[in-house]
């Protein structure tokens, strides 16, 4: 067995039992579409992160919470989709709502240089600019996964 694969069964131990199947269909679908996989130990437990071999940028990363496990996403073309954001669940919008604004955009003076832009998009007919580490970031629920599925897609295609 590769080391990546072992790395992936011990972070899929540490998985909650309702969202293994769900862990691995998109562990399956991104390193299917030419993503590498890399496992690091957290404070929380693991992080899981995905890099098309493209742009060698981070697309996604599985991360532990006391909330419950998150999937942060960085949708780099999401100004290309961006309507989509508006058949997300009201949940999955909230939590996209209430994220912290990101400082670079609209004072790049009042973020530290090295930090990378984040997302500035509407949602529901809102205008948004919000930090990259904070803006997508659900939690994994039976109702988010499919919208969270779909939303990588997206970021795939684009």
């Amino acid at each position: 067995m590769d080391r990546t694969n072992e790395n992936f069964n011990v972070f899929l131990k540490a998985v909650d039992d309702r969202y293994k199947d769900f862990v691995v269909q998109i562990n399956d679908y991104l390193t299917q579409n030419n993503c590498k996989c890399e496992i690091k130990p957290a404070k929380n437990g693991f992080i899981a992160s995905y890099k098309p071999e493209t742009t060698r940028k981070v697309l996604a990363t599985f991360v532990f919470r006391k909330t419950g496990m998150r999937l942060r996403i960085y949708p780099e073309h999401v100004k290309a989709y961006e309507t989509f954001l508006n058949t997300l669940p009201e949940i999955m919008k909230k939590e996209i709502k209430k994220a912290s604004v990101c400082k670079r955009l609209i004072n790049p003076e009042e973020c530290n240089s090295k930090c990378l832009m984040g997302y500035d998009f509407l949602l529901d007919e809102e205008h948004h600019r919000k930090c990259r580490y904070m803006a997508f970031m659900p939690a994994l629920s039976e109702e988010t996964t499919p919208y969270i599925k779909a939303f990588l897609e997206k970021e795939l295609n684009a």
